[in-house]
């Protein structure tokens, strides 16, 4: 299931450079395993991969007012595994996906030990940081 809402970002302040740019950003509900690295639990794992192209959907509609969707956003957590990756890749090589647009997926958290990630070298340093300067967090 899928709900659409509109939010007038002026309410809350929030001022976009104009009124053509069109934002989309999925809230799926999550259910992850207990441990680290952190996934989505088999039994919702359909349900999180049927809103991937639901939102893929609204975004291209782009209902919004503005002349298509500038942003489509998915949180972390909310790509489970490759078959979600390949849902996303497979709707932007459409044909009818609109050209300059950005998507931001979050897939599965990191735990830090991909070997060509920089992440790993990064969480290092701040670790040690951190140890020298406990006050400086």
């Amino acid at each position: 299931m899928i709900h659409i809402e509109t939010v007038d970002l002026t309410l809350r302040n929030v001022t976009l450079p104009s009124d053509r740019v069109g934002m989309v950003i999925a809230q799926p509900y999550l259910s992850l395993t207990a441990a680290e690295p952190y996934q989505c639990t088999p039994q919702v794992k359909p349900q999180q991969l049927a809103v991937l192209p639901d939102t893929l959907a609204v975004a291209r509609a782009a209902r919004h007012g503005a002349p298509k969707t500038c942003f489509t956003v998915f949180p972390e957590y909310s790509i489970p595994g490759l078959e979600g990756i390949e849902l996303v890749e497979n709707a932007l090589r459409d044909s009818d996906w609109p050209n300059g647009t950005i998507v931001i997926g979050g897939m599965l958290g990191c735990d830090f030990h991909c070997a060509y990630c920089q992440n790993w070298v990064t969480a290092r340093r701040c670790v040690k940081r951190r140890r020298r300067h406990p006050s400086s967090n």
